[in-house]
């Protein structure tokens, strides 16, 4: 509801999540990339798109568009890093996706925040939730750069002010992802900050889609 209304909002629905809670979550980032460039392959070439990753989405947005480039597919035509650190930065060593279930959340808690209470406290709930959560975190930490050329279509970098773990210089260094335009904005706000500022970068990418999609 935020976007203009000629944008059209896809959400990609990974394993292990929502209606696909029972299937296992995928926690090797390659694998979830090859997974994401099969199953999009039928549609990118009909399509004018960007790609909007937050946190960990953001890692694998990049790849996935350079996956796409080495298919010989549509490229987006815009990348949205949000909250995540550039994937040439180097990387914490901390392997939290192998802590006991207590000490995973309760590490994530500390180091991201953004866990309800509601949620946390709920062991069922936390028992169904868990082996995504985990899965992403391995996806995280084993990641592994490779170089590569830019891309070629425009980076927009996304960040919280109060994010501690995801910092405006680590966002800046996504400028050297991109052979285009590259912009960074930052918003009130720790590493969930679009819970609290959508409407502020809502109104930020719906006037860049209209830009470079749209028109």
């Amino acid at each position: 509801a935020g976007l203009p209304e000629q944008i059209e909002v896809l959400p990609v629905k990974l394993p292990g999540r929502m209606d696909r809670l029972r299937e296992p979550a995928i926690g090797e980032l390659a694998d979830l990339v090859d997974a994401l460039a099969d199953g999009l392959a039928p549609i990118l070439n009909e399509l004018r798109y960007g790609f909007f990753g937050h946190s960990l989405g953001g890692l694998v947005a990049f790849e996935l568009a350079r996956e796409i480039r080495r298919r010989q597919q549509q490229e987006p035509l815009v990348l949205y890093a949000s909250a995540s650190r550039a994937p040439h930065l180097p990387r914490a060593t901390s392997r939290l996706h192998n802590l006991p279930d207590g000490q995973l959340v309760s590490s994530l808690d500390r180091k991201f925040g953004g866990i309800p209470t509601q949620i946390a406290d709920n062991h069922e709930l936390m028992q169904l939730l868990l082996p995504a959560i985990r899965a992403d975190m391995r996806c995280l930490e084993t990641y592994q750069y490779v170089d590569a050329p830019p891309l070629n279509c425009p980076i927009v970098a996304l960040g919280g002010s109060q994010d501690h773990e995801v910092t405006a210089a680590d966002l800046n260094g996504w400028r050297q992802q991109t052979s285009s335009r590259f912009s960074l904005r930052m918003y009130p706000g720790d590493h969930f900050f679009v819970a609290n500022s959508q409407l502020g970068f809502l109104d930020v990418i719906g006037k860049q889609l209209a830009e470079d999609i749209i028109v």
